[in-house]
């Protein structure tokens, strides 16, 4: 339960205090009904204390219910405002290569649904305190009028009650049913985003997907949804029959009970419908915690790494003086899907020197896009290890070893806020020189570092993301297929222009390419082949120039 311990600390003091509101609320609307009962049991109807006493009474209740209701719903608001921090926060420390074993809907489904039914769950618990509070005082007051009629609305109320848990019992089945269903909705939704080309191109795939995958989705989940909100309706009212019965017990008792007089059976009467509210509330809570119960397995059953306090300590050396970067018997592999084959990089043995341009190149499937999350720091070493300089890269150091590094991944995200070295927003007129020289001025704006538009063409979308590498200033920059989307003119800028410029400038750039016809401008050339890279000399390349990979 370390997610729950989590919550109560970031918590305690808007809990405690709304705890502290409702009970005491509860309290003083239980005294309110108990002068109420006497002044209505008394021969001349007069309410002790007088008409001021009552005033003030109702008042004060009028403002604690107020206060206590205000209270809950900042509670409510502040845990899913801390869970949603405290969960992307996780979701962000969690290595990639897990986060991508999960998949994203499973993500989306854990930040939407499972952390309104937790906080839903979390914020009812001063309420059920509250409800709690009232119910006890009732009793005890009904205790005072009739200990007989205590005993029998007791053994009512269990009977009801066990009756209540066999219903809740079917609805937490349910409930666990949607919550898995919920996963594949996400996972269509994310196909209507994603694959919305391939569904416009064949109306059959489209037709299928629609009747037989998304429909048949959201039918399960209304019918499972239908059956749990019946089991909840039937529970509900199951409660106030019990209730009636209780009701009709004391008041065709009441003549066969010595000492159930009028004022007894009229007190015990209106006692019970004032408590009518918060037992159906404390039953009514049941799915609430059900759920929650639910959304804090799902929680648990992702594994994610506990937060850690950020460590406030020097980098070992200056992040512009590094000389080298040397990965040795570096591996990595896949995680066992059940099937006969397992992809595995590795050994990688390479050493990248400050100020130079090495391109990887190699075909489709040979280990280049997992060799580029694996020389970033997204992708832990099986075995192996990366230098910079002397300074071996670990744990407690590959936050600062990643922020070396900028990337344009082939699968890369394109974000409208732009950032400069400081992570601060930069100049506009800064920005504006860098979309003029990258034509893409009479199409995009900055405006306070923020982008005015990224729904543009793959090739423009690169080169804004090219800007963002430029912004950001860093040693090292790997480029995946950076060229691919782009026309001739900005590929012919990108190789014998821009790579070189910010070699000059002191950058080591990683470049993945399949365009042959500039590897001569690479200062080294490695080619990966089933994993494991090797060198090639520059002069093969520049006197016959290798085919297209």
């Amino acid at each position: 339960m370390p997610l729950i311990v989590a919550l109560f600390r970031k918590s305690r003091v808007l809990l405690l205090s709304a705890l502290a509101a409702n009970v005491f609320s509860a309290a003083l609307g239980v005294l309110l009904v108990a002068l109420i009962n006497n002044a209505v049991a008394s021969p001349d109807l007069q309410f002790q204390g007088g008409v001021p006493l009552f005033v003030g009474l109702v008042l004060v209740l009028f403002a604690s219910g107020v206060w206590s209701q205000n209270l809950l719903n900042r509670l409510g608001a502040h845990i899913v405002r801390e869970l949603r921090c405290m969960m992307v926060r996780r979701v962000l420390a969690t290595p990639l290569a897990t986060v991508e074993a999960l998949g994203s809907h499973r993500i989306y489904t854990l930040l939407t649904s499972d952390i309104g039914n937790l906080s839903w769950a979390f914020g009812m618990v001063p309420v059920i305190a509250m409800n709690a509070m009232i119910a006890v005082l009732g009793f005890a007051y009904l205790g005072w009028l009739s200990p007989l009629f205590l005993v029998a609305t007791l053994a009512l109320l269990v009977f009801g009650i066990g009756g209540t848990q066999l219903l809740l019992q079917r609805m937490r089945g349910l409930f666990e049913e949607n919550r898995r269903r919920y996963d594949r909705l996400f996972r269509h939704f994310g196909s209507v985003v994603y694959g919305g080309k391939e569904l416009r191109l064949n109306r059959g795939r489209a037709q299928y997907f629609y009747n037989q995958q998304f429909q048949g989705t959201v039918d399960r989940l209304f019918e499972t949804g239908m059956k749990a909100d019946l089991f909840g309706i039937v529970s509900n009212n199951w409660n106030n029959l019990i209730l009636f019965a209780v009701l009709a017990t004391v008041l065709f008792a009441a003549p066969l009970v010595e000492g159930a007089g009028r004022e007894v059976v009229i007190g015990y009467i209106l006692t019970l419908i004032y408590l009518r509210g918060p037992l159906n509330s404390l039953v009514g809570a049941l799915p609430a915690f059900s759920r929650g119960r639910i959304a804090l397995r799902q929680f648990e059953d992702l594994d994610l790494p506990p937060l850690r306090e950020a460590a406030d300590a020097s980098p070992p050396v200056a992040a512009g003086n590094w000389q080298q970067l040397r990965l040795e018997g570096l591996r990595f592999s896949y995680p066992d899907q059940g099937d006969d084959y397992t992809f595995a990089v590795g050994p990688i043995d390479m050493t990248f020197k400050r100020g130079e341009i090495v391109f990887i190149i190699g075909g489709n499937g040979s280990g280049k896009s997992t060799f580029a999350k694996l020389v970033t720091g997204l992708y832990p070493a099986a075995a192996g290890s990366i230098h910079l300089d002397d300074v071996p890269i670990d744990a407690d150091n590959l936050d600062w070893y990643r922020n070396h590094f900028s990337a344009v991944f082939s699968d890369y995200h394109l974000f409208d806020q732009l950032l400069d070295a400081e992570g601060e927003p930069p100049e506009d007129a800064r920005v504006k020189r860098y979309l003029e020289h990258l034509c893409l001025d009479h199409k995009v704006h900055s405006e306070a570092g923020v982008l005015s538009r990224t729904d543009l063409s793959a090739g423009q979308r690169k080169r804004l993301a090219y800007i963002h590498t430029l912004l950001e200033d860093r040693s090292l920059i790997l480029f995946d297929e950076w060229a691919a989307d782009q026309d001739p003119v900005f590929r012919e800028l990108f190789y014998r222009e821009l790579l070189p410029k910010l070699r000059d400038a002191g950058k080591t750039l990683l470049v993945i390419s399949h365009d042959d016809r500039y590897f001569g401008l690479a200062d080294r050339l490695f080619k990966f082949e089933n994993g494991v890279p090797r060198q090639l000399p520059i002069e093969s390349i520049t006197s016959a120039p290798l085919a297209r990979m």
